[in-house]
């Protein structure tokens, strides 16, 4: 949903470039950096070509959710990971879960008795109570009567804010229960591929003095050789 109109379709963009995603300053709050990361990945949504940061922060969580979900399964990564500790032996162990078996309900923002919260609501907002209060224009009294059924609304229009995963043990074959934070898994994973991405730069500057932006422009596979070839004379 942007503005009022109902955006249903969306392009991947190409693979981000090296130097982009060093871009991404990982110090902003969680929201703007999520906008700012999905202006890599996305191409278009609906008419919009090459969607600034600012036109994906006024999406609905639920969108942005579905986008990163789509964004990671293109890149390869159809599942996420979570770490469970079994409250009948205490054993952990980490449970999958299979993004592609979402399936996201095809809502109208604009029909639900809960306008469903954009990035700029949760920035807003001083606690959870306060953004419910905001979504349903009312009080913090009366966001509190309506709690439960507002968030059991916005849970149904978002299943992928937040991914509960079940399972068995498998020592003991209790029930264990987990849940997965889809959005900061994704950043969590450019932040680290960012900080490698640093230390190769680190490494290939030191040894060959080049500048950033010439180690950035090789070919990841050049790189690679360069930094083989260095660890072997180590």
């Amino acid at each position: 949903m942007r503005g009022r109109r109902l955006e249903r379709s969306f392009a991947l963009a190409p693979p981000a470039a090296d130097a982009a995603l060093l871009a991404l300053d990982f110090t902003r709050p969680r929201e703007a950096l999520l906008s700012d990361a999905l202006a890599l990945v996305i191409e278009r949504v609906g008419r919009v070509e090459r969607p600034g940061a600012e036109v994906l922060h006024a999406l609905t969580l639920a969108d942005r959710h579905a986008l990163v979900r789509d964004a990671l399964v293109v890149s390869g990564r159809p599942a996420i990971d979570a770490v469970a500790t079994c409250d009948g032996c205490g054993k952990q162990f980490e449970l999958a879960f299979d993004l592609c078996a979402v399936v996201l309900p095809n809502v109208d923002p604009r029909t639900t008795a809960v306008r469903l919260p954009t990035a700029a609501d949760v920035e807003r907002a001083r606690d959870d109570l306060d953004l419910l209060a905001a979504l349903l224009q009312c009080s913090r009294n009366g966001a509190e009567r309506a709690r439960e059924s507002a968030e059991d609304m916005i849970a149904g229009a978002d299943p992928l804010g937040t991914l509960v995963i079940e399972s068995a043990c498998p020592e003991c074959g209790a029930s264990v229960r987990a849940e997965a934070d889809l959005a900061g898994s994704w950043l969590e994973t450019l932040r680290r591929r960012a900080s490698a991405l640093i230390d190769d730069v680190h490494v290939l500057a030191t040894r060959y003095h080049w500048s950033e932006s010439e180690i950035l422009a090789l070919p990841a596979s050049r790189r690679i050789a360069y930094l083989e070839l260095i660890e072997a004379e180590r």
